[in-house]
């Protein structure tokens, strides 16, 4: 089995789509237009509550070549990965507000990190499927973007992804 930690507890839900992008263009140095325009036609969750999550890459998930996005940024991989690598616990794609939601909270990011977030993709102002990308250059300004994430596109090995991370409820004893 394979063992995965979380790396941070996230808080989500309680605000409005609006709130959420006034507050990421408050707490970092360049949010691009793409970003702003999912940020606008995302949903948020209602209710206020704490996601799990964990960075993994493609090599973690066990490719050895550079993956095509449709055979692992699907909710279908992350269930099977999690039942033959997990045990009590599951890979979960983020919600959209996810990415933003990171870079509001995440203001101690290394210098030249980027972050992939494992989502559903969604369709930007010119048409592409999407993901928020939450970075820091290597000058130090935080940015939340976007990175076009066609179907067969290829991922490199090392590329750094965030999914969600939970732990399984225990089986039920009789």
């Amino acid at each position: 089995m394979y063992k995965i930690t979380p790396w941070m507890d996230l808080p989500v839900g309680s605000t409005t789509a609006e709130e959420l992008a006034a507050s990421v263009g408050k707490n970092c140095e360049q949010v691009s237009p793409d970003a702003k325009f999912l940020m606008a036609k995302m949903p948020v969750a209602p209710n206020l509550g704490t996601v799990n999550l964990a960075v993994l890459t493609p090599r973690d998930l066990g490719f050895s070549s550079f993956p095509r996005t449709e055979a692992f940024l699907t909710k279908e991989f992350c269930l099977k990965w999690s039942a033959e690598h997990l045990e009590g616990s599951a890979i979960e794609l983020c919600e959209a507000e996810d990415g933003p939601r990171l870079r509001e909270q995440y203001q101690d990011q290394p210098n030249s990190e980027v972050l992939r977030i494992a989502m559903e993709r969604i369709i930007d102002s010119n048409g592409d499927p999407v993901v928020f990308v939450v970075g820091r250059d290597g000058g130090g300004n935080r940015y939340l973007g976007t990175q076009r994430v066609h179907c067969r596109g290829e991922w490199s090995l090392d590329r750094r992804i965030v999914f969600r991370f939970r732990k399984l409820p225990l089986p039920s004893v009789s």
